[in-house]
This record gives structure tokens, C-alpha cells and sequence, in this order.
């Protein structure tokens, strides 16, 4: 992902990176170098990972049904839902009170003196509780039914690549074939669809957003343009497969802590939208280089009231890491190497909860 003659320089750039860097070099640097994030970006992420495992599911079992139940595809996406929103915690119970607890001192209970032992270990599951209502597992999972409910009967077919696989949470990576760093290293674009699927006559993109705004023409607004899916439609046509495809299908899932809607909006991008891009993608790239050279990435001021990192920047310069420690989360960008941890951690919760 990053230059074996300079480690700060980026070659494997997905759309969350690429905007980082667009919005804030130092933003850039915080976020996606030093792998800092808000907490509330961290459940923004997590909730958003749970919802995206659930409906791959949903969708792969519908495409694969085992048997005619037909509600089978929806109690498996609740499983994987379940299994993506925590995590087993083995504690003592105590016989005598109840209380449940971690390895005891003196092997007694620290609320009333119970003498415990191996026998008193008690399994149990603890589900991820954000400060977010709307980003609850029970808000994912009441919009998932819905979800199911409302497309019962679906024309969306997912689509199988040459090998025969269901073309879900689909990775791709590209040269941009024109572009190299000074020192003749090749950069790449990389990215994930949610599907590739056909409606009719029509093949898509499927981008499915989870959001709290309403779904209404001032939200759609907002992808035209848009980083994310004008690399999805450049991809499309780096692999010559333009000519098959009608375009971007966005799915927004509004998921509210009572309520959720679903809308699908078709996105274009001309080619003279793509070959803007390019020409953009070559000034960001010199760009990100002669930061990385320099090892300073300097604050976009204009844009700080919409930073999570302003209380940062704002503080003195020996103070940042101290409320970086206090305030973030530190989980470095890795879109590669999270694309095929993911894989692995579906297929695991596949054949856990069959």
C-alpha cells in the first residue's frame, strides 16, 4: 500500500483515503497515516460494517437458496447481524448474589465474600451498545426486515463472475497507468461494491449508504458529484466494461432509531466526467508526494469547523497527542488487507451460525 523508498508515500489509494487527503493534508495525515478517528466516527464505521455484512448476506442467500423456506435468507443475515455486534465474555457468576464479574481476587466474590470457583464461569454475550440510537443492532436489524419485506419481490438478480461467484462485496484494484511517482513506483485506485447486479436488461454497480438524512432530492444531491462512485464508474472503464453497464444504482438505507425508509437512484458519470477525474487523480497524486518527500502536511483552514480533528489542531502542538490519546481511536487504513479480513471473518461467521 504504501512506497518501499518512502513509507509516507501512499500507492494504493481507495476513495476514503483520496477524500481525506482532498478535504485536509493534515486531516489526511491524522486519519489515514497515524490511523486516528473520532469515537463517533468509530461507531459511525462499525454500524456501517455491521449493515453491510447483514445485507451481503441477505443478498447470498437469496441468489443461493437452501430449500424453499423462504424466510431463510433473512435469518441468516440476522445471524451474521448478531455475530458482527459483539463478542463473547466468560465471567464468573456468583451463586449466592448473582453478580457476574471477571477473575475474582482471592477467589471470592468482590460484592458479598461468596467463595467461587471454574464452576462458576459463565458465558455470555455482549452486545455493542453506541451512544447513537440510530446505529443500534436493533435499528440494523429492525431496517433489515423492512428491507426484506419491502423487496420480497425483488427483480435485482446478483450476478456471478467467470468463476462462478456471486459478485458481493466485489474488490477491485487498478494501475493508473499513466501515473507514477518520481522514483517510477506504479499507484493504484481500489475500492469494494456492495454488488454487481441486473435489473432487466440493465447491469449495475449496487452502492448501498446507510445515513440518518432524509432521502429526499437535497440527499442525492450530494453523489453527483462524488468521489466513490466516480472511481466505481472509472474502474468500470478501465476493464472495458463500460459498454455493459447502465451505471451506478445508489441503495439508501435511512435507518432512524424508530423508523427506516429505502430509496434506489441511478448515478451517471459521463466520460467527460472520467477524463476530468484523471486529471485531477494526476495533480493529487504529485501532491500527495511532495508531502510525503517534505513530511509535513500542512492544515486546510477553511475547512477546519467541519473536522472532527479541531480540537486537535486548535490545541497546542505539545498537547495534540495528548488529547489524541484521550479523545480517538487509533486503527490504522489498511483497504487492502481489511478487504480480505473481512472475507475470512464472513465465511467464520458463516459456518458458526449454520
Amino acid at each position: 500500500m504504501f512506497s518501499a523508498n518512502n513509507p509516507k508515500l501512499q500507492r494504493s489509494w481507495d476513495a476514503t483515503s483520496l477524500a481525506a487527503l482532498q478535504f485536509c493534508p493534515r486531516s489526511y495525515q491524522l486519519k489515514i497515516l497515524d490511523g486516528w478517528r473520532s469515537r463517533e466516527e468509530a461507531d459511525a464505521l462499525r454500524a456501517g460494517l455491521i449493515a453491510h455484512a447483514a445485507w451481503e448476506e441477505l443478498a447470498r442467500t437469496k441468489a443461493e437458496p437452501d430449500g424453499a423456506d423462504e424466510d431463510a435468507p433473512l435469518r441468516s443475515a440476522l445471524r451474521v447481524l448478531l455475530a458482527h455486534s459483539g463478542e463473547e465474555r466468560v465471567l464468573y457468576k456468583c451463586p449466592a448474589c448473582g453478580a457476574r464479574f471477571a477473575a475474582p481476587a482471592a477467589g471470592d466474590c468482590p460484592h458479598c465474600g461468596m467463595a467461587v470457583d471454574e464452576t462458576n464461569l459463565h458465558v455470555e454475550w455482549e452486545l455493542w451498545e453506541p451512544q447513537d440510537a440510530t446505529k443500534t443492532p436493533f435499528a440494523i436489524a429492525r431496517a433489515l426486515v423492512w428491507y426484506a419485506d419491502e423487496f420480497a419481490g425483488d427483480p435485482k438478480v446478483t450476478l456471478r463472475d467467470c468463476d462462478g461467484v456471486l459478485m458481493l462485496e466485489h474488490g477491485w484494484s487498478l494501475r493508473i497507468k499513466p501515473h507514477r511517482s518520481s522514483q517510477g513506483e506504479q499507484f493504484y485506485l481500489c475500492g469494494i461494491v456492495d454488488e454487481i447486479a441486473q435489473i432487466g436488461e440493465e447491469v449495475y454497480s449496487v452502492e448501498r449508504k446507510t445515513t440518518k438524512s432524509t432521502l429526499g432530492s437535497f440527499y442525492f444531491q450530494r453523489f453527483s458529484p462524488n468521489l466513490q462512485l466516480t472511481m466505481q464508474a472509472w474502474s468500470v472503464h478501465e476493464k472495458g466494461e463500460r459498454s455493459i453497464f447502465r451505471g451506478v444504482m445508489l441503495e439508501a438505507l435511512q435507518i432512524g432509531a424508530t423508523m427506516a425508509r429505502f430509496v434506489r437512484r441511478e448515478i451517471y458519470r459521463t466520460w467527460e466526467d472520467l477524463e476530468e477525474f484523471e486529471q485531477d487523480l494526476a495533480y493529487w497524486l504529485a501532491t500527495a508526494e511532495v508531502y510525503a518527500r517534505t513530511r509535513y502536511w500542512p492544515k486546510a483552514e477553511a475547512n477546519c469547523a467541519m473536522c472532527p480533528f479541531k480540537k486537535v489542531c486548535s490545541a497546542k502542538p505539545s498537547m495534540r497527542p495528548v488529547i489524541l490519546k484521550a479523545d480517538f481511536v487509533q486503527r490504522p487504513w489498511r483497504p487492502l488487507e481489511r478487504r480480505e479480513a473481512s472475507r475470512v471473518r464472513l465465511e467464520e461467521l458463516r459456518d458458526e451460525t449454520r
